[in-house]
């Protein structure tokens, strides 16, 4: 679907001779790509014209024997890795989801969730320290907390979460 000006959604299809056209299935119109499109006559559906060139791009291989590349998201300038602040906290998965922000173009930004469940934020805060990354802490407790979140999305600038299962992504 499209998001027009007018903040209204259309189906969008792609013409038939755009599959000839593309080499790889990373060049498909993918979550956060702009494009060109005319909406058809006399109906609430558009057609996609133009796929315009990426700003950034999250991605991963795809599961399985062949090797793909699985777009997430494009154009996004801030990747908010999401974890928590329990006992499922692991320096090497944020590691691994650094090592993914900086090949997208995206800069990371790590979103600390359930402080309030954490006894020893210490330890947690002195080891984000040597990573060299912006970080925040947030509570469902504490809805101010979110508001620094907001602070990253103005001017047309945009975001995306990433994070394991359970860490809070659908709570932000």
């Amino acid at each position: 679907k499209i998001l027009t000006k007018e903040q209204t959604f259309l189906p969008a299809s792609l013409p038939g001779n755009y599959h000839f056209q593309v080499q790889h299935e990373a060049d498909y119109p993918a979550v956060g790509d702009w494009v060109v499109f005319h909406q058809l006559p006399n109906e609430d559906k558009a057609m996609i014209k133009e796929v315009l060139p990426r700003t950034s791009k999250f991605s991963r291989k795809t599961a399985g024997v062949a090797v793909k590349e699985q777009i997430i998201a494009t154009n996004i300038d801030y990747l908010f890795i999401v974890t928590s602040m329990n006992e499922d906290f692991n320096i090497a998965r944020i590691e691994r989801y650094l090592v993914a922000a900086q090949h997208s173009g995206a800069l990371p930004i790590i979103i600390l969730t359930k402080a309030d469940l954490c006894e020893d934020k210490g330890w947690i805060l002195d080891q984000l320290l040597l990573l060299g990354v912006d970080f925040t802490m947030v509570s469902m407790f504490q809805p101010e907390s979110v508001e620094v979140i907001k602070d990253y999305l103005i001017g047309g600038k945009t975001g995306t979460f990433v994070g394991s299962s359970g860490v809070g992504k659908s709570t932000l």
